[in-house]
């Protein structure tokens, strides 16, 4: 997959957030993307619906966005139903469109990633069948969300691209924000670091701006995992803390299962390992609660990287064919190679190095066809020493120079790191203590 070249976006759509920079194209992350524009308290999980004319069909809407940021999103999913049919009764193509983009969100929180591109899609056919301009930014959004978790990366950052452009088309200066964040989450996939870093943040300053908590708590959470990614878990600490507190003052649930697991992630990263898995325990709790199947694959997998470090490598193994099986019921391509290569790493361990040498090239495959290239290093670090222990010292020559090309293509620290190590253990391997 080429490399995302969306270029800057206009200074006419910062300006609407009282920014100055520019943006290049962004990236996607483990972090919480704000599709929506509801930052209140969470409403009750199981409301009464009350009935539904075609003058009320605004206030069933409200009530079903709280109700989606609650976390209920079999509630949310009823209530939109309702009203999808009873506009489309009434005639009233404005309320069925947003019902229809609410219910792909819905679909997309819950992993069902077919039912909500295809509601998606009804939903921009009718907004722009009614000319209705003001909403055209939240369903872009909508699929670029879908075609990111599905690891379309280039649709997906066309998609946040033209959420920018209606949103800057009719000033809506919370959808400029939020496709600055999206187009983060495309990047930081892409191994664009520093685009990430400019998209987040651009999504804070709008949050900000617009005293909008939900969306400040993304940023906050997405910039916090980025600093993970590239290998400065401790910077990240902060801002997850003030991501959860925030998410917390508002009741979001989702946004804390996030931001927990983040600092789960940079716990033990950090080698905190019991604070780490308190962390993964209460994520996964939340993301089961509610229903988060992404979200709880996540979770097990971190959970299995602890049972690793903990010398035990078959319940690491359990977790990982639990969480392999929830990526691959769902589509979820570049974590189903990342799962792929982490048991890669388990089989070797165990002295299985053909079938790790089979599960990395698998994984190795799946990045590559992606475009996910941080990953992509990630994989061939693996393979080199695989490689080197299974008796093909040429093999594994071959692909750390690849490794050691891209990673000083990408720039980052994580990556040449990442190359120096495998460099190291593989001069080992071959006695050569200077080189070591």
């Amino acid at each position: 997959m080429s490399r995302c070249s969306l270029g800057p976006l206009p200074a006419s759509f910062l300006a609407l957030l009282g920014l100055g920079a520019f943006l290049g194209c962004g990236d996607p992350s483990g972090g919480e993307p704000n599709p929506g524009a509801s930052s209140g308290v969470a409403a009750p999980s199981s409301p009464t619906l009350p009935s539904a004319p075609a003058s009320r069909l605004e206030s069933l809407l409200s009530q079903a966005i709280d109700v989606y940021y609650a976390g209920a999103f079999d509630s949310a999913r009823t209530i939109l139903g309702s009203v999808a049919r009873d506009a489309e009764a009434a005639g009233d193509t404005p309320a069925r469109a947003r019902a229809l983009t609410w219910l792909g969100l819905a679909a997309w929180r819950q992993g069902r990633y077919a039912e909500s591109r295809a509601l998606g899609e009804e939903a921009l056919a009718l907004k722009l069948e009614a000319d209705l301009g003001d909403q055209l930014s939240r369903s872009y959004n909508a699929l670029g969300l879908v075609a990111w978790q599905e690891a379309r990366l280039g649709e997906a950052a066309g998609l946040f691209a033209r959420a920018a452009d209606a949103a800057g088309e009719v000033g809506d200066a919370a959808g400029v924000a939020k496709a600055a964040g999206n187009l983060g989450l495309v990047a930081t996939e892409l191994g664009e670091f520093a685009e990430a870093r400019r998209g987040y943040t651009a999504m804070l300053e709008g949050g900000r701006v617009l005293l909008d908590t939900i969306m400040q708590a993304n940023a906050l959470t997405n910039l916090g995992m980025l600093d993970i990614k590239v290998g400065q878990p401790r910077e990240s600490i902060p801002q997850l803390r003030t991501a959860l507190e925030l998410y917390r003052s508002v009741g979001y649930a989702t946004g804390q299962e996030n931001a927990v697991g983040q600092l789960g992630t940079a716990y033990a990263a950090l080698g905190e390992l019991g604070r780490a898995h308190a962390m993964f325990d209460s994520a996964l709790g939340i993301a089961r609660e509610q229903g988060l199947r992404k979200e709880e694959a996540n979770d097990l997998e971190e959970l299995a990287e602890l049972y690793v470090a903990a010398d035990n490598r078959g319940r690491a193994l359990e977790l990982y064919g639990a969480a392999l099986d929830i990526y691959q019921e769902a589509g979820l391509q570049t974590e189903v190679a990342g799962s792929l290569r982490k048991q890669a790493e388990i089989h070797a361990e165990l002295g299985n190095l053909s079938s790790g040498i089979e599960l990395a090239s698998q994984a190795l495959e799946s990045h590559r066809r992606i475009g996910a290239r941080f990953e992509e290093v990630r994989d061939l670090v693996v393979l080199t020493e695989l490689h080197q222990l299974n008796g093909a010292p040429e093999a594994s020559d071959r692909l750390l120079d690849e490794a050691r090309g891209l990673a000083s293509e990408l720039g980052t620290r994580r990556a040449r790191a990442a190359v120096a190590l495998a460099e190291a253990r593989i001069a080992e391997a071959r006695e050569d203590s200077r080189r070591v």
